[in-house]
């Protein structure tokens, strides 16, 4: 993972962990500890900085800081599109993906999209009055889709499917190498006593 921007003003940083899931969260999340490497760009690691990873622009929205530490967490740019509204409801209809899509990012003139791939029209019932998220997970629901988002040319892309499927079985501890499993059952009550 190349770290630019804040980034590379700031070196020792630790637990440098990007997760992307398909049509969901798309994070960055590391430690940096202050060092006399990086006290200047230590400093610059604050709530709603921009740090750029892989040419993908994240925005920092949680910092835990310690004495001489800070835990970093930072979501895609693409999801600060929450904050607008679509106000306009399209009348009730058979729709196009493009036209749909349209209306999703209809308020936000510095995202654009690409469909790659044949859907079907679907018929849309009151879509609008919400943020453009809310209407695109919507519209993948309504059509079966996924898509990607890139910070270089600020563009979302819907697939019909990424990646491929297939019939092989995918297993803890028997096929996956680079998989963490995490249980947390301290609130498991297997019985309740009254």
């Amino acid at each position: 993972i190349q770290m630019m921007r804040i980034c590379s003003l700031v070196e020792d940083l630790q637990e440098i962990i990007l997760r992307k899931r398909i049509n969901e969260n798309y994070e960055l999340s590391f430690i940096a500890n202050k060092t006399e490497n990086n006290e200047q760009g230590y400093d610059l690691l604050k709530e709603e900085a921009i740090v750029t990873c892989d040419d993908e622009n994240f925005i920092i929205k949680q910092i835990q800081e310690h004495p001489f530490e800070k835990n970093v967490l930072s979501v895609h740019e693409f999801f600060e599109i929450v904050d607008d509204f679509v106000e306009v409801e399209l009348p009730d209809g058979f729709y196009s993906i493009q036209q749909a899509m349209a209306h999703v990012f209809s308020t936000t003139p510095d995202w654009s999209f690409e469909i790659i791939g044949n859907f079907n029209q679907s018929y849309l019932t009151k879509f609008g009055n919400d943020n453009p998220i809310a209407l695109l997970n919507l519209l993948l629901e309504t059509f079966k889709g996924e898509y990607t988002v890139s910070s270089v040319n600020k563009r979302v892309t819907i697939y019909n499917s990424i990646g491929r499927t297939t019939d092989e079985q995918v297993r803890f501890r028997h096929n996956l190498s680079s998989i963490e499993r995490e249980v947390d059952s301290n609130n498991v009550k297997t019985a309740v006593k009254a």
